[in-house]
């Protein structure tokens, strides 16, 4: 059995039971804390950061400052509610899980802590643990203490937490695959050779938008650190221009086009300490901008959040150029480059190997959930009916011959 702090516990009460966390057969004293107020959230950043440095993978959306934001800028403002499990062992934090929970028509829902939901997840644990059985317990403690209905979890990635959590004891689990793109380099030791062995068809492309760009004018690269006083202009360009091609090209999403999620991107850009920083990949013609990336730099990897372009300068494929420069300045500082979720050409491009599989779940904790799963599968059948009915009726009977037709 694992000991439970109680919520909103403003210091780190004592151990009640003991268990092993590690591979030994010791028995190690281990507590699972819910945090459930800003404060104690807030207090937690030393520790915090520390467990992040001895996590393998432990990523952007995982660094103390992107979580703080998020709840800052997003979540709480947004009426939600905090409910992060934190592992201690001892007095040293061996698991972080941050979640919030929030009211939808009549269910309550349980989500991962974030900015935009399109964010690459682990849950974080310290590499010397026993991570299948912490997630295991802190699920129980999640299904148990939280009052969640549903538990939406997007954008896992492999590890032994997800395996955990596909495998937990639910009422039911919907599982919705995706995938991202990861450059790792292959340990290559020099530019021009990494360059060479990619698709031939590819450079072909990139060199003659490069020649066509050119001879519009002067075209540079530019990283804008995070906390330049451009920072947040830059964003601003960014969620315009995204917003408005999301517009053209019908591919939407509230969080886009939140002032919350903007207030999240200028806070990102202002944050200089902790585990992470942002950075504002820029491609200028003249002194225009053409293109933005926005990426975070955290242990070794750097991670792509939100790009855009100009659109009058659609046809010389500035965000393409943009992200050549990008991954270019990325290998130049012995970076690997998570280019986010997304298979995309421009990305398969850099590392076919380098596909890395996502998963959603949306788990229900309560049979009250269920009836949320089951009526939303049941509209989903509803309009699976009325297409093809619809296609059966607009389809031409067999046998039929169109007018003007007949020899």
């Amino acid at each position: 059995m694992l000991g439970v702090l109680p919520a909103d516990s403003g210091r780190r009460p004592v151990t009640v039971v003991s268990m092993g966390l590690g591979g030994s057969t010791n028995h190690d004293p281990r507590r699972i804390e819910v945090v459930t107020d800003g404060r104690r959230f807030e207090a937690l950043q030393a520790d915090w950061e520390s467990l992040w440095s001895r996590s393998s993978g432990a990523g952007a959306s995982e660094s103390f400052d992107y979580c703080l934001n998020a709840w800052r800028a997003v979540a709480e403002p947004q009426g939600h509610r905090l409910f992060c499990l934190v592992g201690w062992q001892d007095d040293t934090m061996v698991a972080a899980w941050p979640l919030t929970l929030s009211r939808r028509a009549a269910w309550t829902v349980g989500q991962a802590l974030g900015a935009s939901g399109t964010e690459l997840h682990r849950v974080m644990t310290d590499d010397g643990i026993d991570q299948r059985r912490w997630i295991r317990s802190a699920w129980d403690v999640l299904r148990k203490r939280s009052g969640a209905d549903l538990v939406t979890l997007p954008m896992l990635l492999p590890g032994p937490a997800r395996e955990e959590l596909v495998g937990a004891r639910t009422y039911r689990t919907a599982l919705e695959p995706d995938a991202a793109v990861h450059v790792d380099f292959g340990g290559a030791s020099d530019w021009d050779s990494y360059y060479e062995s990619l698709s031939a068809s590819g450079r072909s492309r990139r060199a003659k938008g490069r020649r066509r760009l050119a001879a519009r004018g002067t075209v540079s690269f530019e990283v804008v650190r995070g906390g330049d006083p451009r920072a947040a202009d830059l964003v601003q360009w960014t969620l315009e221009n995204k917003r408005a091609w999301s517009r053209r090209t019908g591919k939407d999403g509230s969080w886009l086009h939140s002032s919350a999620y903007q207030d999240f991107l200028v806070r990102q850009s202002a944050t200089t300490t902790g585990n992470q920083e942002t950075l504002v990949m820029r491609l200028v013609l003249d002194e225009r901008t053409l293109a933005t990336a926005i990426c975070i730099l955290s242990g070794g990897v750097l991670e792509g959040v939100i790009a855009a372009f100009d659109p009058e300068y659609d046809k010389f494929s500035p965000g393409v150029q943009l992200n050549d420069c990008s991954v270019r300045w990325a290998f130049d500082h012995g970076l690997e480059y998570s280019l986010g979720p997304g298979t995309e050409p421009y990305k398969l491009f850099w590392d076919e190997d380098g596909v890395v599989d996502l998963l959603t779940l949306q788990m229900t904790t309560s049979r009250w959930g269920m009836t949320a799963v089951a009526g939303r599968q049941a509209v989903e059948r509803g309009r699976g009916l009325l297409a093809r009915a619809a296609s059966r009726i607009s389809a031409p009977a067999a046998g039929t011959v169109a007018a003007g037709t007949q020899g």
